[in-house]
């Protein structure tokens, strides 16, 4: 029997060998030639500083009315500065035209404003005006006063 567990470990032994690989070599890295920086020749201007001039323009400010359905305008009145827009929201739930009078007279008339449309208006002259919502629904009036 002792025979017969040495043949089988010598077995063992042999195959384990046989099933070994071999190590790997590595290649050795080709060495890289060195390469040499070129001095960069860096030549100092010196500049005189640039003039800078700060352009203001005059921003035209926007202005917002909200029509609230019959109820009128929200605000009712509004100052505001030559040049400055004044946008009518229609907050209502039926279409509406605003109608904007300078002096008594007709001065400009929306096209009609859908429910959450808009209408815009820059104001360039000087001047108190008014401005009536849908003539048909009875007065309902505002103010704007242009300085």
């Amino acid at each position: 029997m002792k025979l017969f567990y040495a043949f089988v470990l010598s077995l063992m032994v042999l195959v384990s060998a046989c099933t070994q690989q071999a190590p790997e070599v590595q290649p050795e890295p080709t060495p890289q030639p060195e390469v040499q920086p070129t001095p960069e020749v860096v030549e100092v201007v010196e500049e005189e500083p640039e003039e800078v001039i700060e352009v203001v323009e005059p921003v035209a400010t926007t202005n917002e009315v909200r029509i609230v359905g019959t109820e009128g305008f929200e605000p009712e009145e509004l100052s505001i500065v030559t040049g400055s827009a004044v946008t009518w929201i229609n907050d209502g739930d039926r279409r509406a035209a605003v109608i904007i009078f300078k002096d008594g007279r007709s001065y400009v008339n929306s096209p009609p404003i859908d429910s959450e449309g808009k209408f815009e208006h820059e104001f360039n002259e000087v001047g108190s005006y008014e401005f009536w919502l849908n003539i048909a629904y009875g007065v309902i009036d505002g103010k704007i006063i242009v300085e």
